[in-house]
């Protein structure tokens, strides 16, 4: 799967002990897909750094740019 919608993307974070918010603050100003009706894709490479990095974007390298 190349795009998750944001409630598979949500449940996928919460489940890994992540947040909801501290998810979609690190997310701003990056890119996302939007459908006509408004709702929002996370591509999935997103979702599985965040969770990697144990859902603290503090934890994420400078520079890591994959």
């Amino acid at each position: 799967m190349l795009f998750m919608t944001e409630k598979q993307a949500k449940q996928k974070i919460e489940k890994a002990g992540g947040s909801w918010k501290v998810f979609k603050k690190w997310m701003y100003g990056q890119t996302v897909g939007v459908n006509e009706d408004g709702t929002t894709n996370y591509y999935d490479w997103d979702v599985e750094k965040f969770i990697g990095y144990g859902c603290d974007p503090k934890n994420v390298p400078l520079g890591d740019w994959d």
